[in-house]
């Protein structure tokens, strides 16, 4: 019993131990949290890759799941909401994308799947997001055109047979990106 006692008065002299356990608790399930949104996005993004080889269209379904993860990352950071500037980028690519649809240079499914994206990783990674995305965009437009393509298997599933998925590149920075930001 003394021995009980002798820990009681030991946590009321340091409060902060208390705290310091429940601070690592805290970070501890919100790493579990952002484990598993990793692992829907990885899921979705796989999902939305075959569809879009298959069909080249991305589902509203699609585009309302990974949304749905987005919003449950910004939510569990706490510094993001209420940061106007932040949600500049997101909304800037959104009309970029637009006017890239309406040119018929990117699909709309693209558009909205970049704006998503944007919203899920960090902002310090948007400038990057931006870079892969393209270059990646260039070397999978190059890849799927002149090899990827022309591979039987693939022939059999891409039921369209016209233009580039898209959604590949703008995913792999998805994931990407979230998962260098959120470790």
């Amino acid at each position: 019993m003394e021995h009980h006692g002798h820990e009681d008065h030991c946590f009321r002299q340091h409060p902060e131990v208390i705290v310091n356990f429940r601070h690592i608790a805290f970070d501890s399930s919100r790493a579990i949290f952002k484990t598993y949104m990793f692992i829907a996005i990885i899921i979705i993004s796989l999902y939305i890759s075959l569809k879009d080889i298959t069909e080249r269209r991305i589902p509203n379904v699609a585009h309302f799941m990974i949304l749905t993860v987005a919003y449950c990352y910004i939510f569990s950071h706490p510094g993001i909401i209420g940061a106007g500037q932040i949600l500049i980028w997101p909304f800037a690519m959104l009309l970029v994308g637009i006017i890239l649809s309406s040119c018929n240079i990117l699909g709309f499914g693209d558009t909205k799947l970049l704006f998503i994206t944007m919203l899920v990783v960090p902002p310090e990674q948007y400038v990057n997001v931006i870079y892969l995305t393209v270059f990646m965009g260039g070397v999978w437009a190059i890849l799927w055109t002149y090899a990827l393509s022309k591979i039987s298997l693939i022939k059999r599933y891409d039921k369209v047979r016209s233009g580039v998925p898209y959604a590949i590149p703008i995913l792999i920075s998805l994931c990407t990106y979230t998962f260098i930001g959120a470790v």
